[in-house]
């Protein structure tokens, strides 16, 4: 007589790999937690600085005013534009909390604006402050009457 050997799991070798399962999702569950704030911090921070840039070299290159202006205080996201033509070069859309990009020299009733050499109308300052962030994600961009656009403060999140 043949013996039949029975293929598959049994109940207890199943039991222990779903107990190592929500071994690992309870340890890796805390430490993602802030994976998103941190991704969006780093995210605005970037967007910001590009968009910067690109205000400054489109004055330059096209020998026009460019504004770089927040949508709604920042809430909605901010938005590069042409001010003689009033075109919209390029605009970032986002749904953010209140403070979490705030400047209190740029506004959307004064924008900070290029002229035709790369130099801006005021001295800014951008702070990105998202909330749920760690480490040191708070993050200020300065821009100068020269037109220079740099990071001026990396702080903890509170």
């Amino acid at each position: 007589m043949k013996s039949q050997s029975n293929r598959g799991f049994t109940i207890i070798e199943l039991m222990i790999v779903l107990i190592i399962i929500a071994i690992a999702a309870a340890v890796s569950g805390p430490l993602l937690s802030g994976f998103l704030p941190n991704r969006t911090a780093d995210r605005l921070y970037q967007e910001i600085e590009l968009d910067l840039r690109y205000a400054r070299s489109q004055a330059v290159t096209t020998s026009a005013e460019i504004s770089f202006e927040p949508l709604d205080q920042w809430k909605s996201g901010w938005q590069v534009i042409n001010v003689a033509s009033n075109q919209v070069l390029r605009e970032r859309s986002h749904n953010l909390a209140a403070g979490t990009v705030n400047s209190a020299d740029i506004d959307t009733g004064s924008p900070l604006t290029f002229d035709i050499n790369g130099r801006t109308n005021a001295d800014a300052s951008i702070v990105i402050n998202v909330p749920g962030c760690t480490g040191r994600r708070v993050r200020t961009l300065a821009v100068n009457r020269i037109g220079q656009i740099q990071i001026t403060g990396e702080t903890k999140c509170p």
